[in-house]
């Protein structure tokens, strides 16, 4: 909150008093350290700018600012990050800013690299697509290089034939502003499944595989078809919802709801059609709130999967299981035997997936950021630019007038000459940001990348300006198409126009890790980071107020309460020492 008040024109504060905050926050660290400084706003960097200004001028020597980015991956300008910072700070400090470039990749393997740099490092093209927006990116790019050793790895641009009866779904020019959520076929749909199924194998060949898209439209249909397709686990987004998704989840929620509202035949007849049955539930109003109160929600939830056949459970069964005993031991720690809140955390709590060999996982490219898979696919390449909002910044003038403006329409914007410079500007950010979003969908991939397009596609939708938009396919085929086109394989409808290395082989039979079947493990194992989960807040201010106070006279609190009465006993006895008292104790 202070960050967004100094961050503010003015703070909404006089500047004396934003001074007097800046001079106190100064005096506690000496040490600043920035990741992801492409990311970073002008108003975040306003709120900060004193301070930073302080260390890098000290004339101590013992502080410093450090800070790490990449501009070619600055891919959230639609909310606010501006990578012209890095430029302006070495400006602005000159050689009290230490400049160092990082170009070796220790993620990606050789053809990988060699892909990017072929596309990326092809200064004539991305200017005659991408204008300005193409001259600053060819300006500041440095061929890259891999670190990784051993395998090359294996790097392709595919293009699909089109599928009679397949298409693009039709757009009017309203949902290609509002980026909508087309929920037809694609003719890449069928090709995709199976190039997955039958080429990358990520399965047999002990791979994980991750499918990129630009919009969550197309990840949410590319899940479902790939399920129906049947290429093995799929995830939507690299998260799943352990406590909704399946029949476990759902019995433990009929239970505990059956404790809260005795009145809910709903959930009087789920624990009925159960496996555990009408005694189980007349078993359970007994016993219920005893386990509850006694070994909380993760005894809850041992008592109800314990009494499962383990002739009921499968292979997806027992991995479920072992989630929800984590999700409710995590609940545990907030201290709440609120039931209201757990089944809250229960239904709604997202569990983000480790990278996991043997499964594909379909997500945007934003989401993708940060991370890496052995096997990386592209697709939904055919997509144009696209305005993400309608404000244009308008450059101060002499009379200091600037700032931001909801953008009028496209005859009044041409008619006032700033208006038209700024549409021009923020035009030339998104294109930038295109590249960048390309640049990460490609680097996220450690041994094998795959990009997929349409042969015949039909580039959809214009730019703000008029003429049609450069795409993804576009730089991809006019960067990497060379040579005679050959078929990935016999009969597969794909056309491979590029490539570099060779495919990983197939593993030996047993040479692939599989997981052991799941066993009963003490609660403080977890099968996935602990940040996957989030904590729940236990500040009492944080808690409604009716929640406060809620389980303390419950006998299991007796004993905490009786504790707390000697501590407080013990350290009211506790004295201000004098001189008189500490004489003794230095002897």
């Amino acid at each position: 909150r202070l960050l967004q008040e100094l961050g503010a024109t003015g703070g909404g504060m006089d500047r004396d008093l934003w001074l007097r905050i800046a001079f106190r926050l100064d005096s506690q660290w000496d040490h600043w350290l920035f990741d992801e400084f492409q990311d970073t706003s002008r108003a975040q960097w306003r709120a900060l700018d004193l301070l930073i200004g302080e260390v890098i001028q000290s004339a101590e020597g013992s502080r410093t600012f450090f800070c790490v980015g990449d501009a070619k991956q600055s891919i959230y300008g639609w909310r606010g990050g501006d990578r012209k910072l890095f430029g302006e700070i070495a400006s602005r400090y000159g050689e009290a800013i230490e400049l160092r470039r990082l170009v070796t990749s220790h993620r990606s393997r050789r053809a990988v690299i060699d892909l990017v740099n072929a596309v990326f490092g092809n200064e004539a093209v991305l200017k005659e697509l991408y204008g300005a927006a193409g001259a600053a990116w060819a300006k500041d790019w440095e061929p890259h290089r891999s670190a990784v050793t051993g395998e090359g790895g294996y790097a392709c641009y595919l293009e699909a034939r089109p599928v009679e009866g397949e298409g693009f779904p039709e757009e009017s020019e309203e949902e290609i502003g509002a980026d909508a959520e087309e929920e037809g076929s694609s003719p890449l749909d069928g090709a995709l499944a199976s190039l997955i199924r039958e080429t990358i194998r990520p399965s047999e060949r002990g791979l994980s595989c991750a499918v990129l898209v630009q919009t969550n439209a197309w990840a949410r249909r590319l899940t479902d078809r790939l399920r129906k397709e049947g290429v093995g686990p799929v995830f939507l987004e690299g998260e799943i919802f352990p406590g909704a998704d399946n029949q476990l989840g759902r019995l433990v929620t009929a239970a505990l709801q059956s404790l809260a509202h005795p009145a809910d035949m709903l959930a009087r007849g789920w624990l009925e059609a159960s496996p555990l049955g009408e005694p189980f539930r007349l078993e359970w109003e007994r016993i219920g709130w005893r386990i509850l109160h006694e070994n909380g929600f993760h005894g809850v939830v041992e008592e109800i999967l314990g009494r499962i056949p383990s002739s009921l459970g499968d292979a997806f069964a027992k991995e479920r299981a072992s989630l929800l005993r984590e999700m409710a031991y995590r609940f545990d720690q907030t201290g709440s035997r609120d039931v209201e809140r757990f089944l809250r955390f229960w239904k709604e709590q997202p569990v983000r997936l480790p990278e996991m060999t043997g499964t594909v996982q379909v997500m945007t490219i934003h989401k993708a950021k940060g991370l890496g898979f052995d096997v990386v696919v592209v697709t939904e390449l055919e997509r144009p630019l696209r305005r993400r909002g309608n404000l244009l910044r308008i450059e101060e003038d002499s009379g200091g007038a600037g700032g931001l403006l909801l953008a009028p329409g496209k005859a009044i914007v041409e008619k006032i000459p700033a208006l038209a410079k700024a549409a021009e500007k923020a035009e030339e950010e998104e294109r930038f940001e295109r590249l960048c979003l390309l640049y990460v969908a490609l680097t996220r991939a450690r041994r094998e990348l795959y990009l997929l397009a349409e042969a015949s596609a039909k580039e959809r939708g214009k730019s703000a300006g008029g003429p049609a938009a450069p795409t993804h396919r576009e730089l991809l085929r006019r960067t990497l198409a060379e040579g005679p086109v050959r078929s990935l394989r016999e009969g597969s409808g794909i056309d491979v126009l590029f490539e570099r290395g060779e495919r990983r082989k197939l593993e030996e039979p047993g040479s692939v890790p599989v997981e052991k079947e799941s066993v009963p493990r003490p609660a403080e194992a977890f099968s996935f980071h602990p940040r996957s989960v989030r904590r729940m807040p236990v500040a009492p201010s944080r808690f409604e107020e009716r929640e406060r106070g809620q389980g303390v006279f419950t006998p299991l609190r007796s004993a905490g309460r009786k504790w707390g009465s000697l501590v407080h006993e013990l350290l009211s006895r506790v004295e201000r020492a004098d001189a008189a008292s500490l004489e003794p104790l230095r002897r």
